[in-house]
């Protein structure tokens, strides 16, 4: 199955919020809009309904691990027109909770 992501705020544990978003110069890059709660790209689950039969040559293929997706994010933050997104330092942290301590002592 497909995955689906979305940009996250680890210290308010809530969706980013467009303002922090991936730009270029003419504002919020396309594919990291807040269209729906996902990457607006056919790579993803949710998006890719979006287009029914267009963009097959970009969605999900069997036998895709998670380092695709990676990628792709990659190419777009990677892009000659990308030009930032102005994070505060709490969206950088982890969410409470999403960290077990107690196994990373092994």
């Amino acid at each position: 199955m497909a995955p689906t992501s979305q940009l996250w705020h680890g210290g308010e544990n809530v969706a980013l919020a467009e303002a922090y978003r991936p730009r270029t110069a003419a504002g919020v890059m396309e594919c990291f809009s807040s269209w729906q709660p996902c990457l607006y790209h056919p790579i993803d689950r949710l998006a890719a309904e979006h287009w029914p039969s267009a963009h097959l040559d970009e969605r999900w293929k069997p036998g895709d691990d998670v380092v695709v997706l990676l990628e792709k994010v990659y190419g777009f933050i990677n892009r000659s027109d990308y030009t930032g997104a102005s994070l505060p330092e709490s969206a950088l942290k982890v969410p409470a909770g999403y960290l077990d301590t107690d196994a990373r002592r092994t």
